[in-house]
């Protein structure tokens, strides 16, 4: 079997290695304490619902990760400007929503992306003054203060009149009640907001402004959660959970959007066919040399639309490839093997990362391909349940266990990343314990 190149899934097998003597399953595993800050009022992302309680994608997503990784996660939602600034102190571990840009690059890090935003201009419907970019050069523009499109506006200087506000909602209000000329959002947002505010008069030009990245941000250093929270999204990926999560957030917004930019699309082109059913009695064959010419520039662009996506996959391929074998964790991707009976009496070692290979000490070809009691004969086979369970009932398994032999405590995610397979993520908490047992004595 290939080993799907999206998986950047760490695991387990470091417990198998073990005698059954050396380690012992620990139920009670302390998990590490981080706090995250958002905005309190950007919807759908990330805002206070009318409980008082931290929601949104943004949330929903972190929640999911922090589970799957043995996270315990802290959110604290208030004004953008001062979670922002107490990001950049050091005062919070993270931010459960961030665009990237490499300029806050520079005073914050970032996780893999988790969402790609198209940011739009969006107008008032009775108004024709903005049909592109350039016609922006002038305009009122309304935005959320210190938000992307705000820094895209001061670092490309289009316009010296920005109107800002403290929250998208407040923009698109603004904006439908006849005040300034346009406010810039993200296109799904702005979507969501108008629905949800029910504000019938605001409309979104059909080009897209830019488009960006949004992430997780940590604090300058700390490669720990960084690479818990990478992880993490990859894990839930798999698993199918991200996808529940965005359908339940944005599913019917996302039908409703390509519903109108379909239309859009393809109404140029009835009114083409009209035009030239009306013309074709004057002039036929005009008629039918403008739409072969019409033809082949639709062939083009689909041509040039195809290699690009083929491109994006390859680099796209190249860099979850890139972060795998980089992995601080050890991984290992398990197939069970059953006897006549169907009992599980063996593992298929599908495969393994580099950091997996240099815990035991092995090279790739000695360990992928193997069968596991063949490579490690003094596994502990009652050990067989509880990889069993997970592959059986789709849960992920969290634990702690110490090994005697080689006096070390490692932390263990276990999950199954497709049916019929088993795979987990190890990592050693040595250091942690020994510092948690010095502070108790």
């Amino acid at each position: 079997m290939v080993f799907p190149k999206k998986w950047i899934c760490a695991i387990i097998l470091i417990l198998l290695l073990l005698s059954p003597q050396s380690f012992a399953l620990d139920d009670t595993v302390t998990k590490q304490h981080y706090v995250f800050g958002g905005d309190h009022d950007y919807p759908p992302y990330e805002f206070i619902d009318e409980n008082g309680n931290p929601a949104g994608f943004n949330i929903d997503l972190l929640g999911a990760i922090a589970e799957v990784m043995g996270m315990d996660i802290e959110i604290r939602l208030g004004p953008w400007n001062e979670v922002r600034t107490a990001l950049e102190r050091g005062e919070l571990d993270g931010l459960t929503g961030m665009y990237y840009s490499e300029q806050r690059d520079k005073l914050v890090d970032f996780s893999t992306g988790f969402l790609i935003v198209h940011t739009t201009v969006f107008v008032r419907k009775d108004y024709n003054g903005i049909t592109s970019e350039e016609d922006l050069a002038g305009k009122e523009i309304i935005v959320p203060y210190g938000d992307i499109m705000h820094d895209y506006l001061l670092e490309k200087k289009i316009t010296d009149k920005i109107i800002t506000v403290e929250s998208p909602a407040q923009a698109l209000r603004l904006l439908a009640s006849g005040k300034h000329d346009c406010a810039l959002l993200g296109n799904l947002q702005g979507f969501y907001l108008a629905k949800k505010l029910k504000l019938d008069n605001i409309k979104a030009i059909k080009s897209v402004l830019f488009t960006q990245e949004y992430c997780f941000a940590t604090k300058e250093g700390n490669d720990q959660l960084l690479s818990s929270l990478n992880e993490g999204l990859a894990i839930i990926k798999e698993t199918g959970k991200y996808k529940e999560i965005y359908e339940n957030w944005f599913g019917t917004l996302s039908a409703q959007h390509l519903i109108i930019k379909n239309l859009t699309k393809y109404g140029s082109i009835i009114l083409l066919i009209l035009t030239v059913g009306f013309l074709l009695a004057l002039s036929w064959s005009r008629v039918l040399k403008i739409r072969v010419e019409e033809k082949t520039k639709e062939l083009r662009k689909e041509l040039l639309e195809r290699m690009i996506t083929e491109e994006k996959l390859r680099v796209s391929e190249e860099r979850y490839r890139k972060l795998f074998e980089s992995m601080l964790d050890g991984f290992i991707l398990l197939k069970p093997v059953a006897d006549k009976d169907g009992n599980i009496n063996n593992f298929k070692i599908i495969e393994a990362n580099t950091s997996f290979l240099k815990a035991v000490g092995k090279k790739k070809e000695e360990v992928v391909g193997k069968m596991l009691w063949d490579i490690f004969p003094t596994v502990y086979k009652s050990h067989i349940k509880v990889y069993e369970k997970v592959i059986e009932t789709g849960r992920p398994t969290h634990f702690e266990i110490h090994s005697d032999e080689t006096n070390k405590t490692f932390e263990i995610v276990g999950f199954t990343p497709q049916t019929g397979y088993f795979a987990a993520i190890v990592r050693d908490i040595t250091q942690r314990k020994q510092a948690e047992k010095a502070l108790k004595e």
